[in-house]
């Protein structure tokens, strides 16, 4: 592990603070798999967010990072899931590519430890504070008509968007109860 730290990115810079920003097991399988973090490093920023920060100055067509196509979450890694493929072709025909991806995550998020990702989607924030998201309560707050309708409809296509799906996550993937829930839903359709 100590070797493993040296050849990674320094955890401060720039007025940022990288500490605790990145859990150091996904760090090392990031590294191991291949991720290379050129001139970034996971930050926290003043504002109250975590990202990647820049650590040197970076010039037009400048690579700060680089992923293996293989370790991406895209509807070509769902392609190679025989599951998902067999679920998306018998209960997801009408899904939009959004919903499958979403399918795909949290698919992925039930195999929990022997999932390939695992070490990925732990470091998914749990919770998003969209507009799909709200309460009717929160939304009765924002008091402007066209403000209530618009947080309204995002809220309503979300759920449709789980009705649609929930076929494809109850009956194709049988997945366990706490994936298919509307907050399991909202979830992965707010990381995608």
């Amino acid at each position: 592990q100590g070797v493993l730290r040296c050849a990674m990115p320094p955890r401060t810079f720039g007025g940022s603070c990288s500490d605790g920003a990145v859990d150091d097991l996904f760090w090392q399988w990031a590294m191991r798999e291949g991720i290379e973090a050129l001139a970034c490093a996971p930050s926290f920023f003043h504002e109250g967010w975590r990202g990647i920060a820049a650590t040197a100055d970076i010039a037009p067509g400048d690579v700060i990072l680089r992923v293996p196509g293989s370790l991406l979450m895209s509807a070509r890694s769902a392609s190679t899931d025989r599951d998902l493929c067999a679920a998306l072709e018998t209960h997801g025909q009408r899904l939009t590519p959004t919903e499958r991806l979403a399918c795909h995550l949290l698919h992925e998020a039930s195999k929990g430890s022997s999932g390939k990702w695992h070490a990925y989607i732990t470091q998914l924030p749990r919770t998003y504070n969209l507009l799909c998201v709200w309460t009717e309560e929160e939304i009765q707050e924002l008091q402007d008509e066209f403000a209530m309708d618009t947080a309204t409809r995002c809220v309503t296509t979300m759920h449709a968007s789980h009705a649609n799906a929930l076929p494809t996550l109850r009956v194709g993937l049988s997945l366990p109860k706490a994936y298919t829930t509307q907050k399991a839903w909202a979830w992965a359709r707010s990381t995608v």
